[in-house]
């Protein structure tokens, strides 16, 4: 996940001035998420720092990279660590944030979908949208909680503008828990003349899942798009950039 460093001047009354002008380093600069932050940071006028990695960075990770290939994997656990470092991330982040007296802020998006800003189809949402048109969905059961792409950098920009937001963390997703099955549908819709692997047990897959996403709207502001709107711009997207190549129907 990108994350967004500024100095924003806090006028008498408290209200925090906008973004407008100022210097913002975002980190991770060049991910799906990331692209779309600068792009909405630099139509505010802001001038955008990246952060780059080293290459001398490789020779210390080489080792570690050859030493995975011989690991002998045991047991068929499935997990993944991926969101167990997500979760450790953040409470570091918490921790130095306490240490330092840095403030924080965090956004926590749930499945960010929406068009992608780049060709490269290395981020875990663009190789999930590359599934669903070329597919249909992998895991047609799966729930997840969906936010566009969109709403998301903007959520970074509002938590950095707005005030009374340090020390929160902000749940990020526009509607309930949606079946990966669904949104394949809403692909089909999109492109009729391709063909997708859409399940046709569509009502025994609606399940609910609560959650609250109130304080990213009443203090973020943020308006959720519609689901179908996120996942036609997704598809029409990918195969515009060639990223997707989706069946035509027979």
């Amino acid at each position: 996940r990108p994350s967004l460093f500024c100095r924003i001047s806090m006028p008498e009354g408290g209200q925090a001035s906008p973004l407008d002008g100022a210097t913002v380093c975002v980190t991770g600069a060049t991910g799906y998420i990331a692209l779309h932050l600068v792009e909405q940071l630099l139509q505010k006028g802001c001038h955008v720092k990246g952060t780059l990695r080293g290459m001398d960075d490789a020779d210390k990770t080489a080792a570690l990279t050859a030493f995975q290939q011989k690991v002998e994997k045991e047991g068929r656990g499935k997990l993944s660590p991926y969101h167990y470092s997500k979760v450790q991330a953040e409470k570091v982040g918490w921790r130095y944030s306490e240490e330092s007296g840095i403030p924080l802020t965090t956004i926590l998006p749930g499945l960010v979908i929406g068009p992608p800003n780049s060709r490269k189809p290395d981020t875990l949402s663009v190789e999930w949208g590359i599934s669903l048109v070329e597919h249909g969905a992998f895991y047609k059961e799966i729930l997840a909680p969906i936010v566009d792409v969109r709403e998301t950098a903007l959520a970074h920009i509002r938590a950095a503008e707005r005030p009374n937001t340090d020390g929160k963390r902000y749940l990020l997703a526009g509607r309930e828990f949606v079946p990966a099955g669904i949104l394949a549908s809403m692909a089909q819709q999109t492109v009729p003349e391709y063909a997708f692997e859409v399940p046709d047990n569509l009502d025994e897959l609606q399940m609910t899942v609560a959650f609250d996403n109130t304080r990213s709207i009443e203090e973020l502001g943020i308006e959720y798009r519609p689901l179908e709107e996120s996942v036609r711009d997704a598809v029409l997207c990918l195969i515009e950039l060639g990223i997707a190549k989706p069946t035509l129907k027979k």
